[in-house]
């Protein structure tokens, strides 16, 4: 059925906008028992629980999608990459596999959905990616930074480290590779701010970059 916005009530009622209106909720829950036989006290409280998952996610993609939009107005004039691009930077990657006779990147490549346009970029150790600091403004040119990867964990917390040890980068976070290793040339790439897991990953790297670069530092 088609209904007009005005006749649409909002989720949260009066109170707080990250959380269901509680009255709401209780007249749901006297709906279900009318309807419903055998439902069940913890039936409701799972349904609410359940309720409150789909919202936080909901919100958490809204907050994503706003924080995507921000990161693009932020970002230099540059072209958008084609697929074309994309599958040329991929297969350039998976020349580098055969390139690596130090058997310091071990592990087979963990390929993610083709279909899914913002899974064609890999992202590999070497590479040299730009981003904005956790926690700042998005678009702050103070707190824009770049760093080299340094070991990747595609199911590791966090997914990357980078050269620059003292941040940890969310899983979730956008970057954007402005460097890659081609046949042990850092070569410039026109890449474009990605979700870190929305990259073509691979377990690579030194799994103590952190520990070797910090005792680095430390000798200094």
């Amino acid at each position: 059925d088609v209904v007009t916005v005005k006749s649409l009530t909002p989720y949260h009622g009066d109170g707080p906008a990250d959380s269901w209106c509680s009255k709401r909720i209780q007249q749901y829950s006297k709906q279900l028992k009318r309807t419903l036989k055998g439902i069940t006290e913890i039936d409701l409280i799972t349904e609410e629980a359940f309720l409150n998952l789909v919202l936080k996610q909901s919100l958490k993609e809204e907050e994503n999608e706003k924080e995507r939009s921000l990161l693009d107005k932020a970002a230099p004039v540059e072209s958008v990459a084609s697929e074309k691009e994309d599958e040329k930077a991929e297969n350039d990657s998976s020349s580098d596999d055969d390139d690596d006779a130090d058997g310091s990147s071990g592990g087979r490549r963990s390929r993610l959905c083709r279909s899914n346009n913002f899974k064609s970029e890999p992202l590999r150790v070497g590479d040299v990616i730009e981003y904005y600091k956790p926690q700042s403004v998005a678009g702050n040119p103070d707190a824009l930074c770049e760093a080299e990867v340094k070991f990747i964990n595609p199911k590791g917390d966090p997914i990357l480290i980078t050269s620059d040890v003292l941040t940890i980068l969310p899983s979730d976070h956008q970057v954007k590779r402005v460097k890659r290793k081609h046949r042990g040339k850092l070569l410039d790439h026109n890449g474009r701010f990605r979700a870190i897991n929305n990259y073509v990953l691979k377990k690579e790297g030194n799994p103590n970059a952190m520990k070797d670069i910090m005792a680095e530092t430390t000798a200094r």
